[in-house]
């Protein structure tokens, strides 16, 4: 249908998704956004009609697939395609022919649950349900759990709160998943309604901290310039990006470093991010090119109230945008950066050709400079790759899974090069960084860039200790 149309498979590139998760027998393919887009076109295709009815066929059957409770990649599975159907036929079963109960509850609990596995909806109830001494010691506890669970649980947080101070405050965390530009004008507003739902809180220190961060960020939307009071002390990730909002105020405040701001927004205590999953019109989706990135509210408006006042940039929304891009740029040439892909020449340097490019407009990328770093290996450019992975590892945005990745690339390099001592010391970093899995132990035993060192005692041990730590783990 779709090659009838001249719909372009092109547009699918890297929404698959392997199950059982770790292994790649079977690929769950997400549609949402494809049929979105050509609803119109394929509902006037006369083989809809037909395809509708594979879809409620594929949907009842599923119902009667029993799956073993303990496989719960592939239960997650099953879940993922019955939705993808019932999806695909809500946007091409348009006259209301077919009908059918819906498969999946829309709750929010069971979004959790899908998303994040069981247990979270419990912390969610509780800050929903929270009364006003209880909303910040609530938020405190999501903050502490996984940055997965703390993206999820806030994206709901506005629709499921149950009072209004709690909405006030929710609706500014929702604002900032939306990567459209906020001006002056609606960062005083949000600032407002933070305050505003702030003052119906009993007077604690959580409530404190909000109220100096807040009042201080709209004093100086206003044209203040007032040093503002360091925080002290942080524990969660919320109270750590506020005391970055205050720095980046202070920082404002004095005399201005060359760079200041291109640091305050590599600086990881702004923004979290995840690929396990992407958030959008209150639902869900998967995919290996998935990519789902957060700023904390305070850091955000702290970037747009050091700007000139008759600017209207929102620094946090440029670099949003550019992180998206790179991710989408990286996709396109993921297969090329692969050791085991064929070696195509020609496409590695379109890739690399794209790379260079793309770094003239996010320079401050660690993932790009990494997979540049990874391409000139690939290449055989071990001087330019040394290079490029050292200066990734030097980034402050370089997190502790690409610092893994970084090291094990340059054991990579320094493996091709025959130098033997760099190679071992930069594995041992790598595996003390990386968490241990199976993959992750079978491939060392095959990668074609380790071949010079296989056969040495050291790396011999070095892969009996993974066995061994595999092992005492049960994996």
């Amino acid at each position: 249908m779709c090659l009838d149309a001249g719909i372009s498979s092109k547009e699918l590139v890297g929404l698959h998704t392997s199950y059982p998760l770790e292994e790649a027998p079977t690929y769950y393919l997400n549609l949402d956004e494809f049929i979105q887009r050509h609803a119109a076109a394929l509902r006037e295709h006369p083989r809809c009609y037909q395809l509708c009815e594979l879809l409620m066929s594929c949907l009842h059957e599923q119902i009667n697939v029993m799956v073993h409770p303990g496989y719960r990649g592939l239960i997650n599975a099953r879940y993922f395609c019955a939705c993808s159907c019932e999806d695909v036929l809500d946007h091409l079963d348009a006259g209301g022919n077919h009908h059918f109960h819906h498969i999946r509850q829309a709750s929010t609990a069971k979004s959790l649950d899908r998303i994040l596995g069981r247990g979270h909806e419990l912390e969610m109830a509780r800050l929903c349900e929270a009364p006003s001494s209880e909303v910040f010691p609530s938020l405190e506890r999501v903050a502490s759990l996984s940055d997965e669970a703390l993206l999820a649980i806030l994206y709901f947080w506005k629709e499921e709160t149950h009072s209004w101070f709690s909405l006030l405050i929710a609706r500014v965390y929702a604002r900032m998943f939306n990567i459209s530009p906020i001006d002056r004008s609606e960062a005083l507003q949000l600032c407002a309604q933070m305050l505003e739902g702030l003052g119906a809180l009993p007077d604690d220190p959580l409530r404190q901290e909000y109220t100096v961060v807040y009042r201080t960020l709209s004093q100086r939307l206003k044209g203040a310039n007032d040093l503002p009071p360091a925080l002290l002390s942080p524990t969660g990730k919320i109270q750590h990006a506020h005391v970055h909002a205050i720095e980046i105020l202070r920082s404002a405040a004095g005399e201005k470093r060359s760079g200041w701001l291109t640091e305050a927004l590599q600086d990881r205590r702004g923004w979290i991010e995840t690929t396990r999953f992407q958030l959008k019109d209150q639902s869900h989706s998967f995919g290996t090119s998935i990519y789902f990135l957060y700023v904390f509210p305070a850091v955000r408006l702290a970037l747009i109230a050091v700007g000139k006042e008759d600017d209207p940039g929102d620094p946090a929304a440029q670099f949003m945008k550019g992180r998206v891009q790179v991710n989408r740029l990286l996709a396109e040439h993921r297969l090329i950066l692969s050791a085991d892909y064929p070696v195509d020449h020609d496409r590695q340097q379109v890739a690399l050709t794209a790379f260079k490019r793309q770094l003239e407009d996010t320079p401050y990328d660690e993932r790009l400079w990494q997979c540049t770093g990874s391409l000139f290996l690939r290449i055989g450019d071990f001087a330019e790759a040394e290079k490029t992975l050292l200066h990734c590892l030097s980034m402050p945005s370089c997190s502790q899974e690409s610092k893994a990745n970084v090291y094990y690339d340059l054991a990579c390099v320094y493996a091709r090069l025959s130098e033997e001592v760099d190679c071992q010391r930069m594995l041992q970093i790598s595996f003390q960084l990386r968490p241990i899995n199976q993959f992750f132990r079978d491939w060392l035993s095959r990668d074609p860039d380790l071949e010079r060192m296989r056969e040495k005692a050291w790396f011999q041990a070095l892969l009996e200790e993974e066995v061994n730590e595999l092992e005492v783990n049960g994996l």
